[in-house]
């Protein structure tokens, strides 16, 4: 992370010259860190450890729309907060988790109106662009939510059309990342690096589509690796089982939520 944001204050060009594992805006406020903390390792530990450390009040207020109550609220909080009380590593994960929070602040408010759904998706890309893998998991709550109102609920034309907003919202940052991208000439760069395999996966798996294996067989060696995470054979494997239940819960949570709102 160090290397990254030092790499771009000194003027190299993103993606092109610098490689950014994770998300640019992840990049520039560890770049940040740099100025205000000076340019030292632990500076990007800083910057991790302040934006970790304003999720705890996010929470609460989140805790708060939702109504349940103030103590339980502030035991739930002191609960995350033993869990997890720093920061393991200054890490992407971190500031993406703090956008999605404020997106989820916005959307769990009680006024279900444009101006928030808007924001919710503002946030929620801000999040996409701290760390690109929370695309999939946040676009997909995105669609859940639209095809809910949308379909689901009967209501006037403009109620039933309010969630747009929160697509439109989500597509705003990224559109004007991509316009950056393609202006400075580096949206080839940053597609390989995001998308393109490394030339080891490409050999793995083209070695057994010359041997004449099947299709299925070219797919089981693909997913051979995460096969432990459905037979839970450890410790490790049954906790894995845990969260994928527990992201179900929450899909569906939101999914009533809504659709009884």
């Amino acid at each position: 992370m160090f290397v990254e944001a030092n790499q771009l204050l000194s003027g190299l060009i993103p993606y092109k010259e610098v490689f950014i594992m994770y998300g640019y805006i992840t990049t520039v406020l560890d770049a940040f860190s740099l100025i205000f903390f000076g340019k030292y390792v632990l500076s990007v530990s800083i910057i991790t450890g302040i934006i970790y450390a304003l999720t705890f009040p996010i929470f609460f207020l989140i805790l708060k729309n939702l109504k349940i109550e103030k103590e339980q609220s502030i035991l739930s909080i002191i609960i995350i907060f033993l869990v997890h009380p720093y920061i393991e590593l200054p890490w992407s994960n971190y500031i993406a988790y703090f956008f999605a929070l404020i997106g989820i602040y916005y959307i769990t408010k009680q006024d279900f109106l444009k101006k928030n759904l808007f924001l919710t998706g503002l946030f929620w890309s801000l999040a996409c662009l701290s760390r690109q893998t929370y695309f999939v998991p946040l676009f997909s709550c995105i669609l859940i939510i639209i095809s809910t109102k949308y379909f689901l609920i009967k209501k006037n034309f403009f109620i039933k059309h309010q969630p747009f907003f929160l697509l439109i919202g989500f597509i705003f940052p990224i559109t004007i990342f991509f316009f950056y991208l393609v202006y400075n000439k580096i949206f080839i760069y940053w597609s390989y690096e995001t998308f393109n395999l490394t030339e080891d996966s490409f050999k793995y798996v083209f070695s057994f589509v010359r041997d004449g294996t099947s299709f299925f067989s070219v797919l089981f060696q693909l997913i051979k690796p995460y096969k432990d995470f459905f037979l839970a054979k450890n410790l490790k494997s049954f906790f894995y089982l845990i969260i994928i239940f527990f992201n179900i819960y929450i899909l569906l949570f939101f999914f009533f939520l809504f659709y009884f709102n």
